[in-house]
């Protein structure tokens, strides 16, 4: 839920590693540690550095693992 102050986010399903985008509001964040946000190490999530704010539209695309 994006409501500004939540940072951990799932995904529908286990994705391959480095293969998630995520836009907010249309626009890439940059994956990193120190950057936007980062890949859970389960590969069933991502943690943002920063909680997008309420109404903010995020967009999260990537590969499903088989």
């Amino acid at each position: 839920q994006v409501n500004g102050s939540n940072i951990n986010f799932s995904t529908s399903s286990v994705f391959v590693e480095d293969t998630i985008q995520v836009y907010f509001n249309g626009i890439l964040q940059i994956q990193g540690g120190l950057e936007d946000y980062s890949e859970d190490a389960d590969r069933q999530g991502i943690t943002f550095a920063i909680a997008p704010e309420t109404n903010t539209k995020v967009v999260v695309i990537y590969s499903e693992s088989v």
